[in-house]
C-alpha cells in the first residue's frame, strides 16, 4: 500500500492540498473458531478488484457460493427501486416475481465471476433489487438481491416488459386531466418525479425532477423518448411519476380526487440530454468526466458506500 499513502499531492490556487482520490471496496468474512465466531470487513483499493476476484475465481467453491442464488419461501418476494422515490415498490404479481427469481438465478449462476464480484464489492448501485426471505436451516433470512442490467440483461427486459403498459396509461392519464383542467379551473394538480441515472463510478444515482405543472413540456418529452423492454441496454436511465388532482372547492380536509404512479419508464435519452433538458443542470467538465454543475459529485472519501 506504499504508493497509495505516497500519492503526489498538488496545491490548487486557493491553497488547498489537492490528490488524485482512491476508491475502496470492502469484504467481510468470517472467522470460526471452538469459542465461537468473528465477523471482520477490510478495505482494499477498488484497482485491485480485478486481480482479488482473477485469484478467488479459481476456488470452485467460493465462485458457486457467490453465484448461486438462495431459493425464495412464496409470497415473500418483492421489486423495489432505491433510485426511484416516487414509486419505490414496484407492483408485480406472485406469477411474475417467481418467473424473475427463476430468470435471475440463472444470469448469476452463468455470469461473468470478475464482473459479478467487482459490482457487488465495490459499492455499485443497482437500479432495481428483488427481496424477499429464504430458509436457512429453520431460519428465515432477508436477501435483497440486485438486479444489474450487465449482469441480467434478460431478467431487466423481463421486469421492465410488465411495466410497458405505464407509457400508455400516462399519457391517457396526462390527456385526461388537461381536458379536465381545461374545463374546470377549480382543480389543480401536483406532479413529482425522479430519474434513475447511469453513472460511471456507482452504477445509478437518483435526481428530482421538477415539473411545473400538467403543461409542462417535459411530461411530452418523456413519453416521446419512451424505450420499449426489449430495447433497453446497461446505460439507459428510468423515470418514475406520481400525478395527484386536487378539488379546490372542496370544503374537505381530503382533496385529492385521483393519484397515479408511474412506476417505471424507460427512457431514450443520454446521460447529459436527460441533465439538461430534463432535470435542467448545467454540465460542466471537470478533470476529464462530466458532473451536473448544480449537484454534488460522487464521494470520493477512501471508504466505500
Amino acid at each position: 500500500f506504499d504508493k497509495y499513502e505516497n500519492r503526489d499531492y498538488k496545491v490548487n490556487d486557493s491553497g488547498d492540498i489537492m490528490a488524485d482520490p482512491i476508491f475502496f471496496s470492502s469484504q467481510s468474512f468470517c472467522i470460526r473458531t471452538a469459542l465461537g465466531e468473528k465477523h471482520r470487513v477490510i478495505y482494499f483499493p477498488t484497482e485491485l478488484l480485478s486481480d482479488i476476484s482473477a485469484a478467488l475465481e479459481q476456488n470452485p467453491d467460493y465462485r458457486k457460493t457467490w453465484t448461486t442464488v438462495p431459493p425464495m419461501i412464496r409470497d415473500t418476494g418483492y421489486l423495489i427501486s432505491d433510485w426511484l422515490w416516487s414509486v419505490r415498490d414496484l407492483t408485480v404479481t406472485e406469477e411474475q416475481i417467481t418467473a424473475l427469481h427463476a430468470m435471475l438465478a440463472e444470469e448469476i449462476r452463468s455470469c461473468e465471476f470478475a464482473s459479478w464480484y467487482s459490482l457487488l464489492t465495490s459499492g455499485a448501485n443497482a437500479p432495481f433489487s428483488l427481496v424477499y426471505s429464504t430458509l436457512d436451516g429453520v431460519t428465515a433470512r432477508h436477501i435483497v438481491l440486485p438486479i444489474f442490467p450487465e449482469i441480467a440483461p434478460q431478467t431487466t427486459r423481463m421486469m421492465l416488459s410488465y411495466f410497458e403498459d405505464d407509457t400508455a396509461a400516462l399519457e391517457l392519464s396526462i390527456k385526461r386531466i388537461r381536458d379536465q383542467l381545461s374545463q374546470n379551473d377549480a382543480y389543480s394538480c401536483n406532479i413529482s418525479g425522479d430519474v434513475a441515472l447511469r453513472t460511471e463510478n456507482y452504477g445509478f444515482e437518483s435526481y428530482a425532477i421538477e415539473i411545473k405543472d400538467i403543461y409542462d413540456s417535459k411530461l411530452d418529452l418523456i413519453l416521446s423518448h419512451a424505450l420499449p423492454a426489449d430495447r433497453v441496454t446497461n446505460e439507459t436511465a428510468y423515470v418514475s411519476l406520481s400525478i395527484g388532482t386536487y378539488n379546490d372547492d372542496s370544503d374537505e380536509l381530503w382533496k385529492q380526487t385521483y393519484s397515479e404512479s408511474y412506476g417505471l419508464i424507460p427512457l431514450d435519452m443520454t446521460r447529459e440530454e436527460i441533465l439538461t433538458q430534463i432535470i435542467e443542470m448545467k454540465v460542466e467538465e471537470e478533470g476529464g468526466n462530466k458532473f451536473p454543475a448544480e449537484t454534488s459529485k460522487p464521494d470520493s472519501d477512501p471508504l466505500p458506500r
